[in-house]
């Protein structure tokens, strides 16, 4: 109850698009991960949840049909995966929609004993963050709104790609850290180094499909990589509002 009740400001302000679930491939459809998927509900009714699970089972339509009657939207991923692995290209199960960027660091993420660094050590290349855009115009038409976040965290590659990302869909240049193009120089095409107005030039970083203006976000902490989260909504916002 305190963490809903922390929570709900930022629901009323409208600053908060959902509250992601996030389950291991072990979280498999059955009777006892229902009843927690409910308790989970009951706790939060009041907020859109979205749930992220990586096993097969949950494709299944009964499982799909479950998850709907409960009102979870279903994580889209983008992931190394194995042949009982969640791959729904575009589940649509409530709202938002949204799609969760992991990289495809396959060697590492099915290694037993890689550390988190490793598995999400990935930067997409050109040709994928062409193929991703295009996923992102589907799921934007079955969606009011479309959140993505990229994952891929480590040395801040979440940010560079949705930098990329953005500059797919128009969003012009934009100011990013020095260090971070000095470490990814591709980046001198769509940005320019960071300077005491750089807030200014962060401003509506957009992704196709979604609508009215966009907020693009991403953090570093130490010598890793925040992720970053682009969403679309009916109202003016942008990463500097307050």
């Amino acid at each position: 109850r305190a963490f809903a009740a922390g929570l709900r400001p930022l629901l009323q302000a409208r600053r908060l698009s959902a509250l992601l679930l996030q389950f291991p491939f072990t979280f498999r459809d059955g009777a006892d991960a229902r009843e927690r998927l409910r308790r989970l509900r009951d706790a939060f009714r009041e907020f859109p949840l979205v749930v992220e699970v990586r096993h097969r089972s949950w494709a299944e339509a009964d499982a799909t049909a479950f998850l709907r009657a409960e009102e979870f939207s279903v994580a889209n991923l983008d992931y190394p995966t194995s042949s009982d692995s969640f791959r729904e290209p575009q589940a649509a199960t409530g709202e938002p929609g949204y799609l969760r960027l992991h990289g495809r660091n396959a060697a590492e993420w099915f290694t037993r004993g890689a550390g988190r660094d490793a598995r999400y050590d990935y930067l997409y290349d050109y040709d994928e963050l062409d193929e991703i855009a295009d996923r992102i115009g589907a799921l934007s038409t079955r969606f009011r709104e479309l959140v993505v976040v990229t994952n891929n965290h480590y040395r801040g590659q979440a940010l560079a790609n949705l930098a990329e990302l953005a500059a797919r869909a128009g969003g012009g240049e934009r100011a990013l850290p020095a260090t971070l193009i000095g470490t990814y120089p591709r980046l001198a095409a769509v940005a320019r180094p960071a300077g005491p107005q750089a807030a200014a030039g962060m401003r509506d970083a957009g992704l196709p499909g979604t609508t009215g203006s966009r907020r693009t976000t991403g953090a570093g902490r130490g010598g890793r990589g925040g992720q970053g989260s682009s969403r679309g909504s009916g109202e003016q916002r942008d990463l500097f509002d307050g």
